[in-house]
């Protein structure tokens, strides 16, 4: 209480800030959690987002699985009137570089990545890089989402609601897919991969067999060139929303590409076959 009541008053000088902050030795999630009950931090006074943001950092540097998805949880439910707090707490947890194995996914990454916010939204992949839980690799496909800049985010938003609208059908809204009809996007090889051959795929359709994680499918997706829903702009944010959901947090696919491939093969009227696709680099 005693240095929860110092940092209230004295956050705005960096000196007994650091003095404070360097001095916890393990008690940093206590500390936040007490901070957090002060009516005064409710309000950003000079300081107090440096401290938040401190201790953020601090608690993932100790890697304690429990203290991280406290912090996690703290941040998702914290009210729309303290953004300030939300930002300070997911720019601590960025800052870190160190790799935390948590017991279970806590719901409040689903939370905060289908947050509405914009401090949460250009913030939440860079701090949950290096965090991972079990079943995470069959989730997102492995590894950690490039971080998106703004306009990125945007397009991966306009890419959520076109998968639903024309891909969920078929690949499911957990991206497994469906015997007989759509292979696994979830950790395939081709969402992984060049994106140059899925907005071909896209465009033309597929033909014959392809193999996706051990398994071949010996099926034909036709091709959407001619939607006029499917514009450039919402096949790249498709593919960029799948590349970053179930490929492994791939890079984002610009609607430049999509448009410069549709003009490169505008004179193809049939589906492409692996064959041709693995000759695209």
């Amino acid at each position: 209480q005693a240095m929860a009541s110092l940092l209230t008053s004295q956050a705005s000088d960096r000196f007994i800030r650091h003095a404070a902050l360097s001095g916890l030795g393990g008690r940093e999630a206590g500390i936040l959690q007490k901070l957090m009950e002060r009516s005064a931090w409710a309000d950003k006074q000079g300081g107090y987002a440096q401290v938040l943001e401190r201790l953020a950092t601090l608690i993932r540097k100790r890697g304690k699985a429990g203290e991280v998805t406290m912090v996690l949880s703290m941040i998702a439910t914290q009210p729309s009137d303290v953004l300030w707090r939300q930002a300070a707490l997911l720019d601590g947890l960025a800052a870190a570089d160190k790799k935390v194995k948590l017991t279970e996914k806590p719901s409040a990454v689903a939370m905060l990545r289908s947050s509405d916010r914009d401090a949460v939204k250009s913030r939440i992949e860079k701090a949950l890089k290096g965090i991972s839980w079990p079943g995470q690799d069959e989730e997102s496909g492995g590894g950690n989402a490039t971080p998106l800049s703004e306009e990125e985010q945007k397009l991966f938003e306009v890419g959520q609601v076109t998968y639903q609208a024309t891909c969920m059908a078929c690949h499911q809204p957990n991206g497994k897919g469906m015997t007989g009809l759509a292979p696994p996007l979830v950790g395939s090889p081709w969402v992984k991969g060049s994106p140059k051959k899925l907005v071909r795929i896209v465009l033309n359709g597929l033909s014959g067999p392809i193999e996706v994680k051990g398994k071949t499918w010996n099926l034909f997706m036709p091709g959407h060139r001619d939607s006029p829903y499917l514009t450039d702009k919402r096949i790249a944010g498709t593919l960029t929303y799948i590349r970053q959901k179930w490929g492994g947090g791939a890079s984002p696919v610009k609607p430049e590409t999509v448009r410069d491939i549709r003009n490169a093969t505008k004179d193809r009227n049939e589906a492409w076959t692996v064959k041709e696709l693995n000759q695209v680099k």
